[in-house]
């Protein structure tokens, strides 16, 4: 039997939430926000959303040694995530300026990367990845892969052959459109499909699709008022 139901790999981010604010300020200006949230982002984020599932979880990644590191440990603790790692010297920190206009976003990262070795001595039935780690996949297990703009701006590509052995990709329409050239989530997805067994893109308020062995799938999302979307596709991917 595996020690852990899955194993999300990649270093998380530490997410400071202005929450609240009317504008994004300008060159000099000031302006007050109602809130400050502190919380894990990323695969932080995506590790917590499948521990309160129920999962058996373990996120893989360098373990930041320092004031912000500590504060995730304590917040993937108490939820029940082993974070495993070595250690490192700093934690990657994002500040997001929340408005009616949506948000805006500012990160500081730190280079260290998870390895293969340090992945392969997880045993988990499944492994959740963004498509620039796939590299340090296990050969004989699940793979549920993801990506994100960050990975997208440095011009990431992918083929078969990279997509070999994915269980699955989970994207939002924006990311789908821009990895095939589509204008259309439906053909971007249907485009992936022939590569992944099963694609899944969000829609936003628009809920989601999926396209496997050929069929499409359509899903309307539920009503409910959004005030703050950040940090949507790191919990619908463990869901």
């Amino acid at each position: 039997m595996s020690a852990f139901d899955v194993a999300v790999v990649g270093a998380p981010f530490l997410d400071l939430t202005f929450a609240g604010l009317p504008r994004v300020p300008g060159p000099g200006e000031e302006v007050v926000a109602r809130e400050l949230h502190v919380g894990p982002g990323g695969t932080g984020m995506q590790a917590i959303g499948a521990a309160r599932l129920g999962l058996s979880t373990a996120l893989v990644s360098p373990i930041g040694d320092d004031p912000a590191g500590e504060v995730l440990r304590t917040m993937l603790s108490a939820e029940g995530v082993e974070w495993i790692g070595q250690r490192n010297g700093s934690t990657a920190t994002t500040a997001i300026l929340s408005t009616p206009d949506g948000p805006a976003m500012a990160t500081v990262f730190d280079d260290a990367e998870p390895t293969t070795q340090g992945v392969a001595a997880v045993d988990a039935r499944a492994y959740v990845l963004s498509l620039g780690r796939l590299p340090l996949r296990p050969s004989s297990a699940a793979v549920y892969a993801t990506t994100g703009g960050i990975e997208l701006d440095v011009g990431l590509r992918v083929d078969a052959r990279s997509l070999d052995g994915v269980r699955a990709l989970i994207l939002n329409e924006r990311e789908a459109n821009r990895l095939t050239g589509a204008t259309d989530a439906a053909a971007a997805a249907t485009t992936l499909a022939r590569d992944v067994e099963c694609v899944v893109v969000t829609l936003g308020p628009r809920g989601a699709l999926a396209v496997e062995n050929g069929r499409e799938v359509r899903v309307d999302a539920s009503g409910a008022e959004a005030v703050d979307a950040t940090g949507a596709g790191d919990l619908f991917l463990p869901a």
